[in-house]
């Protein structure tokens, strides 16, 4: 299973929440509310902040990633258009049908993807936030443990129940 998110996509969420938050705050502190609006020479900062938070998304998503050879890795300085993880399904044994089946609710995929990029556009802020507007940054830094919570549930829904063979004398 592949989860593909737009780095446009994240970087106009960052873009569009750094700017109403600049414009909420224009009436209380004009440079403030300046500092705080990103702007098109910014893109470089929001871009490695973007990189740093693919990582930490790639520790938190490590236990179910597929395993890739040193081939199949480009690595480069600059963010991919298309940022992708590539997901192993759990499976388990149907013994009616005599094969091994899918155990992911798929109905969690969704709800998945959010919660990356929740992460990923509240990485973004967090750090953008850490230099300019420090309590802004503290709100952004809970959110990303809730994210991360969230990725973890829905990481690990699944149709059945996961069963193990017991065996009450250890052998």
């Amino acid at each position: 299973m592949t989860i593909t998110l737009s780095k446009n996509d994240i970087i106009f969420l960052v873009k569009n929440e750094t700017f109403l938050t600049g414009e909420s705050l224009k009436e209380k502190d004009e440079t403030l509310a300046t500092k705080i609006q990103a702007q098109e020479e910014d893109m470089d900062s929001m871009e490695q902040y973007l990189m740093e938070g693919v990582s930490r998304i790639t520790d938190i998503l490590s236990e179910s990633l597929a395993k890739k050879s040193s081939s199949d890795i480009v690595y480069s300085d600059s963010v991919p258009s298309d940022i992708s993880f590539e997901l192993n399904v759990p499976m388990y044994y149907d013994r009616l049908n005599d094969k091994k089946a899918d155990n992911f609710d798929y109905n969690q995929l969704i709800g998945l993807m959010e919660g990356i990029k929740g992460y990923l556009v509240n990485y973004v802020l967090y750090r953008w936030y850490s230099n300019v507007f420090p309590d802004k940054a503290t709100y952004h830094c809970q959110l990303l443990d809730n994210d991360e919570l969230i990725i973890r549930h829905r990481l690990h829904g699944r149709i059945r129940k996961i069963t193990r063979r017991y065996n009450a004398f250890g052998i």
